[in-house]
């Protein structure tokens, strides 16, 4: 159960900016040209997502992974399914590749520029060149494209969960924080530059009525004026990311849960 407490005022600051990356930063490889022999392969001739009967179950995951993870990210064409272990997303300027990480749960996103001469047709990926960008994160899940933003969840339910954003411009990591998917949805994006969404946060001080989770707490035998009862209740608040200008703005409105 979540109570709603508005706080007065709201503050902005700036992240650390990032330098942009050659080489290879943590779990993201990054192609240069000319090629080497770390680089991630090419992208292999892929056909359109076959016309054989697939199983009702099937059909249900491939409709599911051509809408986009949140409102706001772009919207993709499924091009080959070969379940959810291996699958490719076809965007307006990019083609990724989705496989599952080796004996590890977790995604291996691989990011292809697309040709200038093929942008907009069905089989647009190059078959030449190598990925820009690839991420395997052990728990880490693609989370859509947007322009040139790449999403990357992690984590698990029912949170905190991990946030990575990529610029496919610059072939980096691009920010990293925290999110929780709140019961009023999951994180949206408007104008392709602006991310909403739901953070954790320490016990603000003053503290927000809770009444909601102190009634449950009550229930279950807490005395509300001990340690047991802070330790039990979490506290979000929802916060604006400019992804272009990577500066994050803290609305003042505060949520308070139940924390097993």
């Amino acid at each position: 159960m979540k109570t709603a407490w508005l706080a007065t005022g709201a503050a902005a600051f700036g992240l650390l900016a990032g330098a942009t990356v050659s080489g290879t930063l943590g779990d993201v490889h990054i192609s240069r040209a000319g090629g080497s022999a770390n680089q991630p392969r090419a992208l292999e001739a892929m056909d359109s997502t076959s016309n054989a009967t697939l199983a009702p179950t099937d059909s249900a995951i491939i409709a599911g992974l051509g809408q986009p993870s949140m409102p706001g990210e772009d919207r993709p064409v499924v091009r080959r399914y070969e379940g959810r272990s291996h699958y490719v997303l076809d965007y307006p300027k990019y083609v990724v590749a989705v496989s599952s990480v080796r004996d590890e749960p977790g995604d291996t996103a691989r990011v292809f520029l697309k040709q200038s001469s093929q942008k907009g047709t069905p089989n647009a990926a190059t078959e030449s060149a190598p990925a820009i960008i690839t991420v395997a994160q052990e728990e880490g899940w693609f989370f859509g494209l947007a322009g040139d933003y790449l999403f990357i969840e992690s984590g698990c339910c029912p949170g905190p969960r991990g946030l990575t954003v990529y610029d496919l411009t610059k072939r980096a990591r691009w920010f990293e924080g925290a999110w929780l998917l709140h019961e009023q949805g999951t994180p949206s994006l408007r104008d392709g530059r602006w991310l909403t969404y739901w953070e954790p946060i320490k016990a603000p001080s003053p503290k927000p009525p809770c009444p909601e989770v102190d009634s449950l707490l009550s229930h279950s035998g807490v005395d509300l004026k001990s340690d047991e009862r802070d330790d039990r209740v979490a506290y979000e608040e929802l916060v604006v990311l400019d992804l272009r200008r990577r500066v994050k703005t803290r609305t003042g409105r505060i949520e308070c849960s139940y924390r097993e």
